[in-house]
């Protein structure tokens, strides 16, 4: 199991956004914000102690022209390098080239010397998003 949790960051206090609990995979969720805003997602991989660890998630937010995959077809080159060697590398001029004015980043735990989360780590990052552009939010990561 992994944890994702958003936060709204403000120069005076910080509001929560949202959690999301996730089961091990890779999908997308759509929501609304009033205006830009800085989030903070912390990543947590919550897998028994001898689980599995994954590899830094890359985390974008997007218009909804960005699409990952799709069942049935082929992968494109940047989603088989991650799927394969846990390498985000590719993704960024994927998701670029259809949805130019997206946002993204890469949470990967820091200080253990590897960018995977293991179980019991956490990894944060903050980003900023305008929700009214970029309504659609896209993780991808391997096991």
């Amino acid at each position: 199991m992994v944890a994702l949790q958003f936060r709204r960051i403000d120069m005076t206090r910080s509001n929560w956004v949202g959690a999301i609990a996730l089961a091990l995979s890779a999908g997308a969720v759509s929501g609304t914000a009033a205006n830009a805003t800085t989030l903070q997602i912390t990543v947590e991989n919550t897998a028994a102690s001898e689980g599995f660890s994954i590899t830094p998630i890359y985390l974008a937010f997007h218009d909804g022209l960005f699409d990952a995959f799709d069942v049935d077809t082929a992968a494109s080159a940047g989603l088989e390098l991650l799927a394969e060697l846990g390498n985000v590398s590719g993704l960024p001029a994927e998701r670029t080239a259809v949805s130019p004015g997206s946002v993204a980043t890469m949470a990967a735990a820091a200080g253990n010397g590897v960018p995977t989360i293991d179980p019991g780590e956490t990894a944060s990052v903050e980003i900023d998003v305008d929700g009214s552009a970029n309504r659609f939010f896209t993780f991808l990561s391997m096991l």
